[in-house]
């Protein structure tokens, strides 16, 4: 009997389902290596009639879970940088400055806008179009005062102060980070900024914070919130998002876009 046979339904007695449940799950890697295997020896017949490639079996790199009806995504790093790229899209800020941001995004972005990339470590970035400047978001430049009308920071203060990324361990190293970020924003100027949502809240030593909203506004007493976005870790994509749309969440995204 093949493993595709053993994984249809069975039938069995209520109080063996869980028994029959588990060992159907360890069939399936099982399944797939089966499946594999055939789908190579197929392919390496065919391949002798191409006449290009000689496939080896020391050559196997298998795949075996990307055979799915849609392609997947990480939904909060695909979203969060998407919709700030439309963001900068949208208001065509000459320059923006982008402070530990997803280097995706970055990349990205500075396609079609002037980008500096702040960080504690170095990026190495090919792209000679982007400047690059080592900085402690807990203590930038005072020069910078006021100075800076497009900038974001998106899924970093949820780890600054907890010493994952080399930083000095403060328990108000994001708070200290999101008062200079409301400093040198300039006034009418824009900020992006990204953080992981749960409710109730909690902080999970030494990855990340995950806040209210509640919490998220009070980082920022000073700013006018222009734009609440929520990604859910399924991937829905809430626009212009009710704050209740939290409410019992795990592991959800904030997307908040704020003005002087």
């Amino acid at each position: 009997m093949s493993l595709e046979r053993l994984l249809v339904p069975i039938y069995v007695p209520r109080w063996m389902h869980r028994a029959v449940l588990r060992f159907k799950r360890a069939l399936i890697p099982l399944a797939r290596t089966q499946a594999f295997t055939e789908q190579f020896s197929q392919f390496k017949e065919q391949s002798s009639v191409d006449g290009r490639f000689e496939p080896k079996q020391t050559d196997w790199f298998p795949f075996l879970n990307d055979d799915t009806p849609e392609t997947g995504f990480d939904p909060h790093y695909l979203l969060h940088t998407s919709w700030a790229a439309r963001a900068l899209a949208k208001t065509k800020p000459k320059v923006h400055v982008s402070f530990g941001d997803s280097l995706y995004f970055v990349g990205i972005a500075s396609a079609f806008t002037s980008m500096t990339f702040c960080d504690i470590r170095k990026s190495r970035l090919p792209f000679r179009d982007i400047k690059e400047n080592s900085t402690d978001l807990t203590s930038l430049p005072p020069s910078w005062t006021g100075t800076l009308p497009s900038i974001s920071c998106m899924h970093v203060l949820e780890h600054i102060g907890l010493g994952r990324y080399g930083d000095t361990l403060d328990a108000s190293g994001d708070r200290k980070a999101a008062a200079e970020l409301a400093r040198v924003l300039a006034p009418g100027g824009q900020l992006l900024m990204v953080v992981p949502m749960e409710d109730p809240p909690r902080v999970c030593f030494n990855a990340h914070r995950l806040y209210s909203y509640s919490q998220v506004m009070d980082l920022f007493p000073g700013l006018s919130l222009l734009e609440f976005t929520l990604i859910t870790n399924e991937g829905q994509f809430f626009e212009s998002a009710e704050p209740r749309l939290l409410q019992g969440r795990k592991y959800a995204c904030g997307c908040f876009r704020y003005t002087k």
